[in-house]
């Protein structure tokens, strides 16, 4: 697969100074105690159709195979429960075009991603070129880096996204997704992680051909965050995806 997607590569930097983050909170005394027993810290915010959301878990994985996992998009279909099909459409070095199919509603979604290697992210958007029904305006980005308070074979991967819904969908749906979305974006990594890191050949360059069982879409882990002035974290920050040259 041409360039630099499901490949395990080394990344700009695991973590330090040579690592630029984008902004992000300062994680809480009880967040990192939750992160430590191995629970998903969840913050959300919602004003009718419009929606933020912010996930954080540690992964027992070296951040370049985790990496490799969130920008393999040809195996999203196989590996996250929400995903009914993915379909590549356009694949570059760094850029990325997409079509899927979402929930049990399967709500079709076209995107548009962006790899930062130097900056450990993947970034998406709705393809400003394409037609998509259900959203208005849907993007964000996945941010990986070591973990600090764990061994360095563990990763800590912060997902920031924000959904406007079109007022086409019917308010069922949206507040059905509003209440599921922001954690089955994200329960997924921690079964698939396991089963790939036990199974991966050793020497192995890309992820593509791991064996894993899709894991079954679950209820929302109860206790996230759901107050507005927790989410003070970014607006959208980096952007390759509108820097960057088609």
């Amino acid at each position: 697969i041409k360039g630099h997607w499901g490949k395990i590569k080394e990344l700009g930097s695991s973590q330090g100074s040579g690592l630029r983050r984008p902004r992000l909170p300062r994680l809480k005394d009880d967040e990192v105690g939750k992160l430590a027993r191995g629970q998903v810290v969840l913050k959300q915010a919602r004003t009718g159709r419009i929606g933020q959301g912010l996930a954080v878990l540690d992964v027992p994985a070296p951040v370049s195979l985790l990496f490799a996992v969130l920008t393999d998009l040809d195996r999203y279909a196989a590996r996250i429960g929400t995903v009914r099909s993915s379909v590549v459409r356009m694949r570059g070095e760094t850029r990325c075009k997409a079509s899927f199919r979402l929930s049990r509603f399967r709500l079709p979604v076209e995107a548009e991603f962006a790899v930062n290697r130097g900056r450990n992210m993947l970034e998406f958007r709705l393809d400003p070129d394409q037609t998509n029904p259900c959203f208005d305006e849907a993007r964000g980005f996945w941010f990986v880096e070591q973990c600090p308070e764990r061994p360095p074979n563990w990763s800590r991967v912060w997902l920031s996204a924000s959904v406007t819904c079109s007022p086409l969908l019917p308010t069922f749906i949206v507040d059905y997704s509003a209440s599921k979305a922001l954690n089955r974006a994200t329960n997924w990594i921690q079964p698939v992680m396991k089963s790939l890191t036990s199974k991966l050949p050793d020497g192995a360059e890309d992820v593509h051909e791991a064996v894993f069982l899709k894991p079954e879409e679950k209820e929302d882990v109860k206790g996230g965050d759901s107050e507005a002035d927790l989410l003070k974290y970014p607006q959208w920050d980096p952007s390759s995806l509108t820097s960057q040259p088609r």
